[in-house]
């Protein structure tokens, strides 16, 4: 939770900022979609998880817990290779893998060494998989819907995580550090924010929360909407923050009205995990603020200015 001293000294060094990077309007936003339902597998390992889809029969090896990096079979890769011929006797309370998890499990080496045994049968059940372009530098990212009702995703840098928990979409896997153009607003309540890489707008509240809105949840929204008038001293936001002001009335009660125009500059994006504990984050994404500060948003929903 951020006090209200430390949010007053970050506005006024915003205000101190002029316009030092020019980037494509929010609004213009949107992200392909290609959602496909299809049998899933799915079996836990000692250290991570694989995964089958039926539609393609590719096969995914997921390591690690919460995140990690992850390894792509396609079906003509494994397809003809034998059962697996690992042998070895099984550890107590353990499986050894069959079908198409035993080949890849039993011929790859590497897999077992990341993975370890499995920890549980095979279970298949019916999931949501959707292959979007979520970044401006063509970043693809895989989602799937788990047996518990959760959502990972397989993103193009070779990395998975678990979906955030916030409002309205999840965080796109980007590379671990990375720089690219972005917006701020300061409003009465808070602050939005765009990123231009992946076209998400974040509404940051003054309480400590943020809202996520993917660019596939306002790009698509008209644009002939009767546009409110602020009052005097005020600035109604416009284009893609006028969207989301618009169309989301909790946005318009959490954050009231703009306290000047929409500032364009470059972020520094970095990913980082368990980097203290705030209401249960597991890992979060730290990016700079106009003025030189720098925010966590945390996958719980949460933010917090860095000290």
């Amino acid at each position: 939770m951020v006090s209200k001293g430390k949010w007053i000294l970050l506005v006024m060094v915003l205000y101190g900022s002029g316009v030092i990077y020019w980037l494509p309007p929010a609004a213009e936003a949107t992200v392909p979609e290609n959602v496909v339902t299809s049998t899933v597998v799915i079996q836990a390992y000692e250290r991570g998880h694989m995964i089958w889809r039926e539609d393609t029969e590719e096969i995914y090896v997921l390591v690690g817990v919460d995140q990690g990096r992850f390894r792509h079979f396609p079906l003509d890769v494994y397809e003809f290779w034998a059962e697996n011929p690992v042998w070895e006797a099984t550890p107590a309370g353990l499986v050894r893998p069959a079908y198409g998890f035993g080949r890849v499990w039993g011929h790859e080496g590497a897999v077992r060494d990341d993975l370890g045994w499995a920890t549980s049968p095979e279970i298949s059940y019916q999931a949501e998989i959707d292959e979007v372009i979520l970044t401006a530098s063509g970043i693809r990212q895989l989602q799937i819907t788990l047996d518990d009702g959760e959502m990972i995703l397989l993103s193009g840098t070779g990395e998975w995580t678990f979906k955030v928990d916030s409002r309205a979409g999840a965080l796109p896997t980007l590379p671990e550090r990375m720089r690219f153009p972005a917006a701020w607003q300061s409003f009465e309540g808070g602050v939005m924010m765009y990123w231009h890489e992946t076209g998400d707008i974040f509404v940051i509240y003054h309480d400590g929360t943020f809202d996520q809105y993917p660019a596939v949840s306002y790009g698509r929204l008209s644009n002939y909407y009767e546009a409110a008038i602020a009052p005097a001293g005020y600035v109604t936001p416009v284009l893609g923050f006028g969207k989301v002001w618009h169309y989301f009335p909790e946005v318009r009660a959490g954050l009231g009205w703009g306290e000047r125009g929409e500032q364009t500059y470059v972020m520094n994006f970095e990913r980082v995990s368990r980097v203290g504990t705030v209401a249960g984050s597991r890992f979060g994404f730290k990016v700079s603020a106009i003025g030189g500060y720098e925010l966590i948003l945390w996958d719980s929903g949460y933010w917090q200015v860095v000290e």
